[in-house]
């Protein structure tokens, strides 16, 4: 079960919990509450781990940049296929 399916799961339950004992007094709404505020917060490390993946996406994508950059400027990467970068401190 993926982060979506358990958010909707938390929602389904939450509203058949608000369905079933709303009549019963406000106290017992706090289950209804709380398990709206899982999937919240669920949703939230979501949109948080999402952003961080992109930043370390983004990150990478520079390091590769300044790698073929530094390869460039080498001018061996020509020959890679001969094992001219073999050892290069640059190539990892």
């Amino acid at each position: 079960m993926n982060a979506d399916e358990i958010v909707k799961e938390l929602r389904v339950a939450a509203v058949k919990w608000e369905d079933k004992h709303k009549f019963i007094g406000t106290g017992e709404l706090r289950v209804h509450d709380a398990l709206n505020d899982a999937a919240d917060m669920i949703e939230s490390l979501q949109a948080q781990l999402l952003q961080k993946t992109q930043q370390l996406a983004a990150s990478q994508r520079r390091a590769q940049d300044a790698r073929n950059e530094l390869c460039q400027k080498c001018g061996r990467y020509r020959e890679a296929h001969n094992g001219a970068c073999d050892g290069c401190r640059w190539k990892e």
